[in-house]
């Protein structure tokens, strides 16, 4: 009976001895028998060629991007060119082609070059409305003039600083709103621009 009790005994301390032995093969401890965080991923460091260590920071959260808003910039609403009796161009795409040796006598064109024949007169604008819509709002709406032995008739209409009668311009789209400067009057043309309220002498 004494016999089996001691080998009883054997057996459990053995028994100790080997659960103690698979310690070595625990993945929770390193090799000095210390606890290892198993939350901290293998490639937590990152050697370096020069022997330093870099931490790396695992980052599992959604990407932030920066959102940079841009003004666009908004200009003066557009206005019409009056283009004769009965048309109207864009103030801001378009100029009105007057061809006076043409039968179709009033056009919209897109450029300035489309309006070049013999006797064509393009006309940028027909009020001070379209000068501020082309964005020069200080300026007035000045036709440049040839001496027909009749009149001076009109050879462009623009948008300038000011109208020089001493060179022939004249103010072009005259009103009660848009009164004509010094001691000329403003109407209705006859010769210049037939159709068109004018600045004149009085």
């Amino acid at each position: 009976m004494k016999h089996r009790a001691w080998l009883f005994s054997c057996a459990l301390a053995l028994g100790v001895v080997a659960a103690c032995g698979g310690a070595d093969q625990n993945p929770l401890l390193d090799d000095s028998g210390s606890p290892v965080d198993s939350s901290v991923p293998d490639d937590a460091t990152k050697p370096q060629p020069d022997g330093s260590v870099v931490d790396v920071v695992a980052n599992d959260g959604p990407i932030i991007e920066d959102v940079v808003t841009v003004d666009v910039p908004v200009g003066p609403p557009d206005s019409h060119i009056q283009c004769g009796p009965t048309i109207t161009c864009s103030a801001q795409t378009q100029i009105c082609c007057h061809h006076t040796q043409s039968v179709t006598q009033w056009e919209c064109v897109s450029d300035q070059t489309d309006c070049n024949a013999f006797g064509d007169v393009p006309i940028g604008c027909s009020s001070h409305e379209n000068c501020v819509s082309q964005g020069v709002a200080n300026d007035v709406c000045c036709a440049d003039s040839i001496n027909t032995g009749q009149c001076n008739a009109a050879s462009s209409v623009s948008c300038q600083a000011t109208c020089d009668p001493q060179s022939g311009q004249f103010q072009v789209g005259c009103s009660t709103n848009d009164p004509c400067a010094g001691n000329q009057t403003c109407k209705a043309s006859t010769c210049s621009l037939v159709g068109y309220n004018i600045c004149v002498a009085q």
